[in-house]
């Protein structure tokens, strides 16, 4: 029995070793070539397949008689399974060890398709707040990638905000659909916190200084207000407050010396264009900033005004 403890010690001290080697080398290889590595691969299919088995099986309603026993039997012992390795490898994001962008993408949309069953939801819960507040936003925020893009090709970054096919590799977008679908299935128990986290970074970042003030921060938030405008605008008591939340928060990054946060707050104007305000000062003051900093094509922007 000695022997073979020490045998056992030996090998667990081996594998730690080629994992600390592996990690090290993963940090440090070239970040294009990385996702092309077949170990990222593999983990790649595997997932787009769970994917689809959960799609394809993971709610009884839809199935027909010959496929329920094996629904149910999937359901009962490797949906949440397979939850839980995928919040796991999530979480190589949250301490800073690669994931590839689509692996990324896969798992949160495995995440967003099981919000609605009660059993998975449940599961998901105890991580709930790690996998919104300290992997899915830091997804939406402003990153090196976007800065890349946005001083080589500024046109090409707003473009890929529209690109469909983006939806299928973009984390950010995942991240996106994600709170988007949080808050609309499960949103008597995540929208509240979810805004008051919005607005605690809104805060900061107003009562900072031009030197430290968290532009990339900023731009996700704006991008998870925009995202949650369908579910603001009918919901109070958020659908009040819109107009001093935009006025305050949003209009004012017209006249950003950042970039990107000029058009990231033109996108969210656009999200909430058809809102009626009740202060027209407020209408004006949106005018003429996009005005002083010469924003093209007021009339995309169509504002509701009484």
């Amino acid at each position: 029995m000695g022997k073979k403890r020490k045998n056992e010690q030996k090998e667990r001290r081996e594998f730690k070793a080629e994992g600390r080697i592996h990690r090290s080398c993963v940090l440090d290889a070239d970040p294009e070539l990385r996702k092309s590595w077949g170990w990222w691969k593999v983990k790649k299919w595997t997932v787009h397949i769970l994917n689809r088995l959960y799609t394809r099986f993971g709610d009884l309603k839809l199935q027909n008689p010959e496929n329920k026993a094996f629904a149910q039997h999937f359901q009962k012992n490797y949906a949440g399974k397979f939850l839980e390795c995928h919040l796991n490898l999530l979480n190589a994001l949250r301490m800073g060890d690669y994931l590839p962008d689509r692996v990324s993408n896969l798992i949160l949309q495995y995440l967003s398709n099981s919000l609605s069953k009660t059993t998975m939801y449940n599961l998901l819960q105890p991580r709930l707040d790690v996998v919104l507040f300290e992997i899915s936003l830091p997804l939406m925020c402003f990153n090196d990638n976007d800065q890349a893009l946005w001083e080589e090709d500024p046109h090409e970054y707003v473009r890929k905000g529209y690109d469909i096919i983006e939806d299928l590799y973009s984390p950010s977008i995942a991240a996106m659909d994600f709170v988007s679908e949080l808050v609309r299935k499960r949103g008597k128990e995540n929208l509240q916190k979810f805004i008051l986290f919005i607005m605690e970074i809104f805060k900061r970042y107003e009562e900072a200084s031009i030197e430290i003030k968290a532009y990339r921060q900023k731009d996700g938030a704006l991008l998870a207000i925009g995202a949650l405008c369908e579910k603001l605008k009918q919901t109070e008591p958020y659908k009040s407050e819109l107009e001093p939340m935009l006025a305050q928060h949003v209009f004012l990054e017209f006249a950003s010396p950042v970039g990107h946060l000029r058009a990231k707050a033109a996108w969210v104007a656009g999200q909430y264009a058809h809102i009626s305000f009740s202060d027209p000062n407020n209408f004006r003051k949106a005018l003429q900033l996009m005005a002083k900093v010469g924003v093209k094509k007021l009339a995309d922007v169509h504002f509701s005004l009484i």
